[in-house]
């Protein structure tokens, strides 16, 4: 048997496991030092201002199409609700393509 107190066991597992808080300060350093996560970040960005752009644009000729707000919400709700149904049958389907068709194969597939 060990003759170390519990409680100088836990101590030492916590200052183990401690880490510096992280801020903007250290986001910031992190990007300055790697390429690769400067090159994430820029991905990230670009994807994220184009899936704006395109949603903006797509409901502004949706609005077009549909004047009233009544009609305009039906489309809406109605391409939500395709949107889960197609996310439910990919979710369900996917395990079984992945094992029959391997990893290529199922990437293939959802381009």
């Amino acid at each position: 048997m060990s003759d170390v107190p519990p409680q100088a066991k836990a101590d030492k597992a916590k200052k183990k496991g401690k880490k510096s808080p992280g801020g903007i300060g250290s986001a910031v350093e992190v990007l300055k030092k790697s390429p690769k996560v400067q090159g994430l970040a820029v991905l990230v960005s670009a994807y994220f201002l184009t899936q704006k752009l395109f949603d903006f644009a797509w409901k502004a000729q949706l609005r077009v199409f549909y004047p009233s707000s009544v009609d305009y919400q039906a489309a809406l709700s109605d391409v939500a609700q395709l949107t889960g149904v197609a996310t439910i049958v990919l979710m369900a389907t996917s395990k079984f393509a992945f094992q029959h068709l391997g990893w290529k194969g199922g990437c293939l597939g959802v381009r």
